[in-house]
């Protein structure tokens, strides 16, 4: 097998970090359009709260109802990216818990995921 020189290997070390980040967008604004959105002062505070840590949860939360843009630390090819949500009753919407999202939010995104059905993955 021939050996790539330094400037293919660079090429497609670049190539796959641009489609892991798509990926990650994707899965991102999939898990915010998914996240149910309740009445009140704090309506969007479950979609608000998704965060972006690398190899880590990042666990932090926000007060704030209007998502932000995704942030993502850097990181390099090997490396965990890890989407999370650490508001207390995100899990509780997860299994089931909300009737705007009875099947949840992650679960059927991580389906959508694995099956390659995710919108914008491509």
């Amino acid at each position: 097998m021939p050996t790539l020189t330094a400037s293919a290997q660079a090429r497609i070390a670049a190539h796959c970090h641009q489609a892991v980040e798509r990926l990650v967008q994707a899965t991102y604004a999939r898990l915010q359009d998914r996240s149910p959105v309740g009445t009140g002062p704090n309506a969007g505070l479950l979609r608000a709260n998704w965060r972006c840590g690398v190899n880590q949860l990042d666990p932090t939360v926000t007060l704030h109802t209007t998502p932000e843009p995704l942030s993502i630390p850097p990181w390099q090819l090997g490396d965990r990216i890890i989407l999370s949500n650490s508001l207390r009753y995100a899990r509780g919407l997860e299994y089931g818990h909300s009737s705007q999202a009875p099947t949840g939010v992650v679960g059927v995104t991580a389906a959508e995921l694995l099956s390659g059905t995710l919108t914008g993955t491509r």
